[in-house]
């Protein structure tokens, strides 16, 4: 019996067999926004969106999971945060179904704005819109 090692879903690229890659959205905020409040009301408005085609995702990963015999953490958003001369850069990492990737970043972008004009607003810095990518 071989022990293979856990690892994140996030360390892979694409995974072979499935049909969903990574993407990420970075947005700056002001520097007086709080840190974990910010991160956490962002992180939501992804998932929020990410809930509507998870299990897809999950269905993908557990088939790649019996084919490899590796055992890996689901895929799903990741928040990281850093300080920079602009602000506090919220950057998220989310998986997204290939053939629906557009959409998916479309409604990636209007989550997050929904929930930065929320009360209390989250005060974005100078140039600190919502950037979509393809993660790395």
């Amino acid at each position: 019996l071989h022990s293979f090692p856990t690892r994140r879903s996030s360390d892979l690229k694409q995974a072979p067999g499935t049909e969903y890659t990574w993407h990420a959205v970075a947005t700056t905020l002001d520097p007086s926004v709080g840190f974990e409040p910010a991160r956490d009301r962002l992180l939501g408005a992804v998932n929020s969106v990410f809930q509507k085609y998870s299990r897809s995702i999950e269905e993908q990963h557990e088939a790649f999971e019996r084919s490899t015999s590796l055992e890996i953490t689901a895929p799903r958003p990741e928040a990281r945060v850093r300080f920079n001369d602009n602000g506090l850069e919220v950057w998220i990492r989310y998986p997204v179904e290939i053939p629906n990737s557009a959409d998916i970043d479309d409604q990636i972008t209007r989550s997050l704005m929904g929930e930065i004009e929320k009360e209390p607003k989250l005060k974005l810095a100078t140039s600190g819109a919502p950037k979509i990518s393809s993660a790395v």
